[in-house]
């Protein structure tokens, strides 16, 4: 029900294709939320373009002493911009359709994710914001609707283009970005949060929902030394292990906290700790032997070695490390016993007949003294 993408390429090209789609619809949305403003604003409507001209300005002279450097890192956009807005400005003044296509022609850069992380694009978003400082200003004068509108479209293009630059910039730019290192890269802060993940979901669900059908499917994988050789093995301990590496909000972001996973994490889980007991070899069994003997013999030595000197503390360090074996032996002849097992079904030691004391006396001499029905006595 999430997808259909079983590795990370294929989740990767449905990532990338639904980025495609997703700055087609944001530009087309950005062009309608502006061209509302129309209705409000003739176009032939002088705007001051003194928040523009100003960081033009700025940003060219930010290293007056070094213009050669300058010239290196600042692109020619920015030169020849304020070259061309003095030009324009010395014949008349700009209008807001003039004014408002240059945003427009700016922010369709800001629209690339390829330019995220150049050296123009910081200047870049400097310059729009001032553009939009400047029509700002216009809006104010033309009534309280103009300025709703203004507000939509300004917060619509400032969301989109936080969007591109916090998320698509690192799944996308041009053909730089393989598919399966672009899912890696939404992938890769999930034990940490969901930030990036929580924007796929919001922005692009079905893009999230072909990341959540890969991530299920990997977490259940069986390490490749158990994996059988179609490479589709389950494993319910892997499952549980990969799932715990997900952060609450990545795990929210991928599967919508749907409640089958949830109960696919407890059914693996349960499983996960069966598995802890399945045990083939008996090294568990002997594991704890091998402490019991590490702990008694020594012991027995001592004691031994109190009483009869160096040949009781031999024999005291072979009795110690007989007793565990010795201890095992005597609890499992006697409860395959038929007397004791009648003396356990008995309501009460004191209520035993004379033909389950007899029975009793069958049993080991120590044994019967513990159950209370040695030398006759009940």
């Amino acid at each position: 029900t999430l997808g259909n993408s079983r590795s990370l390429q294929e989740a990767g090209e449905a990532l990338q294709s639904n980025a495609k789609m997703w700055l087609g619809t944001f530009r087309a949305d950005s062009q309608r939320a502006w061209g509302q403003l129309d209705l409000f604003v003739p176009k032939n409507t002088p705007v001051g373009a003194a928040n523009y001209a100003t960081t033009l300005a700025t940003v060219r002279n930010a290293m007056p002493n070094a213009p050669a450097t300058a010239e290196t890192l600042q692109p020619a956009l920015t030169k020849n911009l304020l070259d061309s807005l003095i030009k324009d400005t010395q014949a008349k003044s700009l209008t807001w359709q003039d004014m408002k296509a240059i945003r427009t022609r700016i922010g369709e850069k800001l629209a690339e994710p390829q330019i995220v992380g150049d050296t123009s694009y910081t200047d870049l978003k400097r310059i729009y914001g001032a553009l939009s400082d400047d029509l700002g200003a216009a809006v104010a004068a033309r009534g309280p609707q103009a300025q709703a509108a203004f507000d939509r479209a300004t917060a619509l293009t400032r969301d989109g283009h936080g969007f591109i630059e916090n998320v698509l910039s690192r799944v996308m730019k041009g053909d730089q970005i393989a598919p399966e290192r672009a899912a890696a890269n939404a992938l890769s802060g999930a034990g940490g949060g969901g930030t990036m993940l929580g924007e796929i979901r919001r922005e692009m669900p079905q893009a999230a929902d072909e990341l959540a059908a890969f991530k299920l499917r990997d977490m259940g994988l069986a390490n490749a030394g158990v994996q059988n050789a179609e490479g589709a093995r389950f494993s319910p301990g892997t499952f549980v292990t990969d799932k715990a590496k997900l952060s609450p909000e990545a795990f929210n972001a991928l599967f919508l906290n749907d409640p089958r996973i949830g109960a696919l994490a407890t059914v693996g889980d349960s499983m996960k700790q069966t598995a802890r007991f399945l045990n083939t070899s008996n090294t568990e069994t002997m594991q704890a032997m091998r402490h019991a003997l590490a702990g008694l013999s020594p012991v027995g030595a001592l004691a031994g070695g109190a009483a009869g000197g160096w040949p009781g503390a031999a024999a005291g360090w072979a009795m110690g490390a007989a007793l565990p074996w010795a201890t095992g032996y005597g609890a499992a002849r006697a409860t395959t016993s038929p007397a004791l097992t009648a003396l356990m079904a008995a309501p009460a030691a004191g209520s035993l007949s004379p033909e389950l004391l007899n029975r009793a006396a069958l049993l080991p001499p120590a044994l019967r003294a513990l159950l209370g029905a040695g030398g006759g006595q009940p």
